[in-house]
């Protein structure tokens, strides 16, 4: 036992020195407490408190061995490294004037079952050297969390980072894993890696900071079962080339969008992004983004929205955001595959001057338009549903859509409208539509492949304002007005059936053309206008 109090210095070990202390204080000295320069040092159940300097300061080759003590109150830094190695065990670092913990110069820490709290600045400075702590609360402190730069390397397994006057854990090239560990209610952000930084988050949470919950900008990042959650700012902005895997947990209830990217890579899997004030996804600048089995709900300004960018997305859930579920605007490219985009309070999916591939996906029970095409936008979509849209299925203007199989049917107004713009259909069904099947406006369209053009309460087909249509192997039926109507138009039909439609089955105003043959127009209203040739009618 010793009581090294009151005095100038509390304890200096030098040179080789070896230094055993237990049930002891070391207090109220004017200077540094305890100083280790190439010397080692076993302290257990000591109290370094109200000392004028450092806590404990270990330079050179300095080990330190301490637990069950504390090192609090004291005028500058609690625990100072310069190069050496620590290992703390349940020694409680707090309420000291500077740092909590200053490692530098390839320092070594280990450091567990204690707090780092209310310090005047950073609670753990770690400047290239490495640190390992283990259930350990950082909190309260009056600078950054943990500030980790120039290759440093950190381990934290259990424990938290919260309520710093900062961000909470930055970290400036260099490595970090962390297992377990909730960062919330800093006053900067949750977590900041640059420069190249490598970090490795499992589990744990990233949420209620003051800022954004994550920023990563030109570094690499792999968070796994990590929720981000209701932060301030974005809850994660990946800038500069970053690199990002984000595999379950949830990005929700951020006050901005839940992910922002700009010029970055990031793949996304099996997690929830949803109830942010901005959009669900943000991605600009050339960005990738690659989405398997992820649900995109309930954002209040849309769900995805890609601008220069592309945007891989399968097996995943786009509903009920508070605009469009899907925006690509400026050269975006966008591949959709076995996902729903449902029940958005606009359009499903906006393209404007992008392009899109959808298979195997629904596009359904969207407030406005299913799709919405324009400024020279193109979309091929395969074996795919477009249906119960509060509006047009598909809208495009001055755009062009391929349909492979499929089905567009029972929208609120037309099936297709298509203004300035390209349409082919091979083998789909269009049917049940409120307005009409396709309706066309100096457009043109070609329809093969068994397509059927069915109980639409429209026309079937309503072809104006220079409109060329071509159809082969196509059904027409049992409309609620004509089959085909064109208005200065030109249609060449071949071997289609057309029946059972309450009006005419072909009607063409004096401008309209009809060619072609093999067809059978058959128990419509009335077959053909006085201007349909009969010699299009199969022999």
């Amino acid at each position: 036992k010793a009581q090294l109090n009151n005095n100038g210095q509390g304890l200096s070990a030098i040179d080789g020195a070896q230094v055993s202390l237990a049930d002891s204080t070391i207090s109220g000295n004017t200077g540094d407490a305890l100083a280790l320069n190439n010397s080692t040092a076993q302290l257990s159940d000591v109290q370094i408190s109200d000392n004028g300097g450092i806590g404990a300061k270990v330079s050179g080759s300095s080990q330190l061995t301490f637990t069950n003590g504390s090192i609090s109150g004291n005028g500058d830094t609690g625990l100072a490294l310069s190069g050496g190695f620590a290992q703390l065990s349940s020694v409680p670092i707090n309420d000291n004037s500077g740092l909590g913990i200053d490692a530098q110069q390839r320092a070594g820490l280990m450091f567990s079952n204690a707090a780092i709290s209310g310090n005047g600045d950073t609670g753990l400075a770690l400047i290239g050297g490495s640190a390992q702590l283990s259930e350990v609360q950082i909190t309260n402190n009056s600078g950054l969390g943990i500030d980790a730069q120039q290759q440093a390397n950190l381990t934290f397994n259990k424990g938290s980072i919260t309520k710093s006057d900062d961000t909470g854990l930055s970290l400036r090239g260099g490595s970090a894993e962390l297992s377990d560990v909730q960062i919330s209610d800093n006053k900067g952000l949750g977590i900041d890696a640059q420069d190249r930084a490598n970090l490795t988050v499992s589990g744990g949470s990233i949420s209620g900071n003051d800022a954004t919950g994550l920023a990563l900008i030109g570094g690499t990042a792999q968070l796994t079962n990590v929720p981000i959650s209701d932060n301030k700012g974005l809850g994660v902005d990946a800038e500069v080339q970053a690199n990002l895997t984000l595999s379950g947990g949830a990005v929700s209830g951020q006050s901005k969008s839940g992910l922002s990217l700009d010029n970055s890579i990031v793949r996304i899997d099996s997690t929830q992004i949803e109830n942010n004030q901005g959009q669900g996804l943000q991605v600009t600048n050339g960005s990738t983004l690659t989405l398997t089995s992820v649900s995109l709900s309930g954002n209040n300004e849309g769900g995805l929205s890609l601008l220069n960018s592309s945007a891989q997305v399968s097996d995943s859930s786009i509903q009920q955001n508070g605009q469009s579920g899907i925006t690509a605007k400026q050269g975006s490219s966008l591949i959709l595959s076995g996902s729903t985009v449902s029940g958005q309070q606009t359009d499903g999916i906006q393209l404007l001057a992008a392009v899109a591939q959808i298979s195997s996906s629904k596009i359904e029970g969207n407030k406005s338009n299913g799709l919405n095409l324009m400024g020279n936008s193109s979309v091929e979509l395969s074996g795919s549903f477009v249906s119960k849209n509060g509006d047009i299925g598909l809208s495009l203007v001055s755009s062009a859509v391929h349909i492979i199989g499929g089905q567009v049917s029972n929208n609120g107004a037309d099936g297709l409208q298509a203004t300035d713009s390209t349409l082919t259909l091979s083998g789909a069904v269009v049917s049940g539509n409120s307005g009409d099947g396709l309706a066309l406006g100096n457009s043109s369209a070609e329809l093969d492949q068994g397509t059927q053009i069915t109980a639409n309460s429209g026309t079937g087909i309503n072809a104006q304002d220079k409109s060329e249509l071509f159809v082969s192997g196509t059904m027409i039926s049992g409309q609620g007005e004509h089959g085909i109507s064109l208005r200065d138009s030109f249609a060449y039909l071949q071997d289609n059936i057309i029946s059972n439609n309450a009006a005419f089955g072909i009607t063409a105003n004096v401008d309209g053309l009809v060619t072609g043959s093999g067809n059978t127009v058959s128990d419509n209203g009335t077959d053909l206008s006085d201007n349909i040739p009969t010699s299009i009618l199969k022999s």
